[in-house]
């Protein structure tokens, strides 16, 4: 009897020892895991070697194009359109005629000046060859200089109102639309036609003032324009304002396109991207792969076969990667999709061997040779 029950008790101890370290070994293997994954098949996500690569900080701002001159022709008297030497939408020369103006009492003025101005000019003269002889006296001569002056300053001032009635182009460029024709009457100012030049176009736009520090004088920019069906532009900055807006906290900037295009016009809207910073040889991963809350930006790492938040700090951005200036080292793996359904300690199974851009390319290579 003694004998069975010594059998017995040996029986238990060792299903209990069993059990014991059965249980022991499933402790382990769940230890630090969340108990709500220990059950949980792993979720497949693709990831990355974390390696370190250049970047540049690339920004796109709104922006007008406009003709680097650009004026209004006008007439600066009343008058009579006598001739149209143009139409509209010409492209023109410097120094042609545009519009001229009736000039027949211009004309008569200029002639009447040019007389009057010979007239006292046979007086001046004859008066100082008397003066000379003592035969007259200062004040006549005074008086006689005074009256050949007076003659040379209206015979300017009718040159000048003669000249006023022949519009011509300044520069070269392309008239505006306008509605004029022979015979009508035009007052003091009032715009004909306007006069465009585009060689070169200028583009005008606005940066923050927390970017103001990172553009300068002679820095390339691409600008894009709707009016385009090809790459961008180059331009080159040419001149940034001194001041800052005060009510929009922005700085004015002009920059000059390198080249030309007949389809650009004044006044299109542009798109102008710009680089403002650069760094090499840092920790570059994809855009999709940040995740940020409130303030913070987190990322996924392979850990163990789970997947570990870590939170990183952001540098410069691109559009489409990341710079990581703390947070993460290279050689590790990052988890870039989908990290959206993904939390900290959830097991996960990488859908292949993660590799590095390098040996991605690489292989690329090998594959289309």
């Amino acid at each position: 009897m003694n004998r069975n029950k010594i059998i017995i008790w040996t029986a238990l101890l060792a299903v209990t020892t069993i059990g014991g370290v059965m249980l022991w070994k499933s402790f382990k293997a769940t230890k630090g895991a969340p108990a709500t994954y220990q059950y949980m098949a792993p979720k497949v996500v693709e990831c990355i070697v974390v390696e370190k690569s250049d970047i540049s900080r690339r920004k796109t701002f709104s922006g007008v194009l406009k003709s680097s001159d650009s004026i209004s022709l006008v007439s600066e008297n009343h008058g009579r359109i006598e001739k149209i030497n143009c139409k509209q939408g010409d492209f023109v020369k410097k120094g042609q005629l545009l519009f001229q103006m009736d000039s027949t009492k211009a004309m008569a003025e200029l002639q009447e000046a040019k007389a009057t101005l010979k007239v006292c000019k046979i007086d001046y003269d004859r008066k100082k060859n008397l003066h000379r002889k003592k035969a007259m006296a200062l004040s006549e001569l005074e008086k006689s200089e005074g009256s050949f002056l007076q003659a040379c300053g209206r015979l300017k001032k009718a040159q000048a109102d003669y000249t006023s009635t022949i519009i011509t182009a300044p520069f070269d460029g392309q008239i505006g639309l306008f509605s004029l024709s022979i015979g009508t009457h035009v007052s003091p100012n009032q715009e004909l036609a306007r006069l465009i030049s585009f060689r070169p176009l200028v583009v005008e736009f606005q940066v923050p003032e927390s970017d103001r520090n990172d553009i300068k004088e002679g820095q390339t920019i691409d600008v894009l324009s709707e009016l385009l069906d090809e790459l961008p532009v180059s331009a080159t900055i040419t001149a940034i304002n001194p001041y800052s807006d005060p009510i929009t906290h922005t700085v004015q900037v002009k920059g000059t396109l390198s080249q030309e295009s007949s389809k650009l016009r004044d006044g299109a809207f542009a798109h102008v991207t710009m680089t403002l910073g650069e760094a090499h040889d840092c920790i570059v991963v994809p855009q999709e792969a940040v995740i940020r809350e409130g303030d913070f930006d987190y990322v996924y790492k392979l850990s163990d076969g789970r997947a570990s938040k870590v939170e990183v700090s952001i540098g410069y951005h691109d559009g489409s990667r990341v710079q990581i200036e703390s947070g993460l080292e290279p050689g590790e793996t990052l988890i870039i999709d989908p990290v959206e359904e993904l939390a900290d300690g959830m097991p996960v199974k990488p859908v292949s061997e993660p590799t590095d851009t390098l040996a991605k390319s690489t292989a690329n290579q090998r594959q289309g040779s």
